[in-house]
């Protein structure tokens, strides 16, 4: 397959180490407006800002829901951002060899500020798909769809780093290669038949390795 392929990737717990800060701001928004679930920081990773406020959150007014996204825009615009391990290098690697690469996100525009200011890797990106920009569009196009087509790849042709179990789903049905960022054993095996491997983060992939998939 060579060069002629693309590379798409997720940014929460794939490009950057954000899991224990989100499960802490969760947690105090949990606690501070209530919740519909006892534990909403462990199950809001995988889903976007209108689903946990729909499912979540439903009961409180709409008053109370902007002064939530207020919290949480103040806590995103604070964060300290850990780019993951090996990331940095890999990515180099990919724009040595010519190959394309897109972020696809579902993260608010003021994270993606604060991520760009603290990292490279807008500059790094040869296109962004972001929940807003998504939005635009009235079908069902995903972002990796939309990620691809931006770059001029058929689905088949592009690799996926995600670590979102609805994410990596959506890839694979998408007919796209899906690489799993995650070192959970039980993960893995949940994996096993929409994924083309599994890594602990980007020390356990190389460029050739990749060609090779």
């Amino acid at each position: 397959m060579k060069n002629k392929f693309c590379v798409l990737f997720g940014l929460d717990g794939v490009l950057i180490d954000s899991e224990s800060q989100n499960i802490s701001i969760w947690k105090y928004l949990g606690d501070k407006y209530g919740s519909e679930t006892a534990k909403p920081e462990q199950l809001v990773n995988e889903k976007s800002l209108h689903d946990i406020l729909t499912k979540y959150f439903s009961h409180l007014s709409e008053k109370e829901k902007h002064e939530l996204i207020n919290d949480l825009k103040a806590h995103e615009a604070n964060l300290k951002i850990h780019e993951a391990k090996g990331v940095k290098q890999f990515i180099e690697g990919l724009k040595k060899n010519g190959i394309k690469t897109g972020l696809v996100t579902n993260s608010s525009q003021t994270k993606l500020d604060n991520v760009y200011k603290q990292t490279d890797l807008n500059n790094t990106m040869d296109t962004i798909v972001s929940i807003e920009n998504l939005s635009k569009f009235k079908s069902s196009i995903s972002g990796f769809q939309l990620a691809a087509k931006e770059l001029g790849f058929d689905p088949k042709d592009c690799f996926v780093f995600e670590n979102s179990l609805s994410a990596i789903e959506t890839a694979h049905l998408n007919g796209m290669k899906v690489i799993a960022v995650n070192d959970s054993s039980l993960f893995k095996e949940a994996l096993f038949n929409i994924t083309v491997k599994v890594i602990p983060d980007f020390t356990g992939i190389s460029i050739e390795e990749l060609q090779a998939l």
